[in-house]
């Protein structure tokens, strides 16, 4: 049986030692690796006279119906217009348009919107629910109400949910492709809060992106204001969010990987030869292309780079012939990605050498430091114990 440790860095220690005065965790919880995703831990109140607190695991549903308070709304996608403007026709017949009568004319709108218009609530709603969908839940409230932890139950728990995603990702998806987002701004934010139904953060977004002005400062004269009609404020906490939330649906080319952070994208094929590389990557290249041009996007051909990476010493100067929208890519013996530089073997070999370069001459002015500044001797002596350390 496959085991996964369940664990929450929020949750208060389970140990307080007296003697130590600081909190611990030496007790860990494992569950099976199907269940892991429907476990969460809780740290109890501590026993009486003991530095031990409790541990429960509760293993929760795979999808629970979210209780709203009862208020009756208007349903107007469900409303008979017709019969509504036929009501209100034959109520205003009796009633002369003077300011008298508004109260009259206000019982009458009410009472026919009763009438022909849907009012109602529901307490518990599911997104995403359709008849099949209902009758894979009554089967799973049953199994989960008779065995939680059976092999039926987390069958059952995972069809629900695939079933629920699939209907929740076409509704998304159909109601972004029928909406304008520049055209109707309203519509637009509309269609946000339905998607996230967090109306504080719609708000912090649509701050983020109106009314937005800047200044230029040119030899200590300012210029003046001007308003900023694109792109993102730099150095923002939202704005990688909001560019990850626009290239979420970039497309796998068939025979690739790829690894995305922020707006750094690395794609990597394996192959027997290489000429089935450079098809591979090329026909991934243009999927990207396409996607690039269709969302408004702009590829950089130029500082795209390109490394091979395997055991061949026979064949360790080979060069990847790879072009993307007619400019050839450049090939780089260690491309440095995140951070790290990488090499032909993977051995990290060039990673090291340069983070020891750089470790050095850190090391070089410390030491400068340690001899120059004066102190206490235990500040000194500390520091150049630090040295030692980091050196090696």
């Amino acid at each position: 049986m496959q085991l996964e440790l369940i664990h929450n860095a929020k949750l208060p220690k389970s140990f307080n030692s007296c003697r130590w005065r600081r909190g611990y965790n030496p007790d860990l919880c494992f569950v099976s690796r199907r269940l892991a995703h429907l476990s969460e831990k809780a740290v109890l109140n501590p026993l009486p006279k003991s530095q031990h607190q409790p541990i429960s695991v509760t293993i929760k549903p795979a999808i629970t119906k979210s209780e709203v308070p009862f208020r009756r709304r208007f349903n107007l996608k469900k409303a008979k217009w017709a019969e509504y403007n036929e009501g209100m026709e034959k109520a205003l017949l009796d009633v002369e348009p003077t300011p008298d009568n508004y109260t009259m004319f206000v019982q009458a709108v009410k009472k026919t919107a009763r009438a022909d218009i849907p009012r109602g609530c529901r307490k518990d709603y599911i997104a995403g629910l359709t008849e099949e969908s209902l009758q894979l839940m009554e089967c799973y409230e049953t199994e989960f109400g008779n065995d939680p932890f059976s092999d039926t139950t987390s069958k059952l728990g995972d069809a629900l949910m695939e079933s629920l995603g699939k209907e929740r990702r076409k509704a998304g998806q159909d109601l972004i492709e029928n909406i304008n987002m520049t055209q109707n701004s309203k519509k637009a934010w509309s269609t946000i809060r339905k998607l996230n139904a967090d109306a504080k953060l719609c708000n912090v977004i649509r701050c983020l992106l109106s009314n937005r002005m800047f200044y230029v400062t040119f030899n200590n004269r300012k210029s003046r204001w001007f308003h900023q009609t694109n792109g993102l404020p730099q150095g923002s906490v939202l704005a990688p969010l909001l560019f990850n939330v626009y290239t979420n649906d970039q497309p796998l080319p068939e025979g690739c990987s790829r690894f995305i952070y922020a707006d750094d994208l690395a794609m990597a094929t394996q192959q027997h030869n290489f000429p089935e590389i450079e098809s591979t990557l090329e026909r991934g290249l243009l999927d990207m292309s396409a996607y690039y041009l269709e969302n408004h996007l702009r590829p950089n051909p130029g500082k795209t780079q390109i490394c091979s990476f395997h055991l061949k010493n026979r064949e360790a100067k080979w060069e990847l012939d790879v072009t993307w929208d007619g400019i050839k890519l450049k090939n780089h013996q260690h491309p440095v990605y995140l951070g790290v530089t990488l090499d032909r073997t993977l051995s990290y070999k060039a990673h090291t050498q340069k983070t020891r370069a750089k470790v050095s001459t850190r090391n070089s002015l410390l030491r400068q430091l340690t001899n120059k500044v004066g102190g206490s001797p235990k500040y000194t002596a500390y520091i150049g114990t630090s040295l030692v350390l980091l050196h090696r």
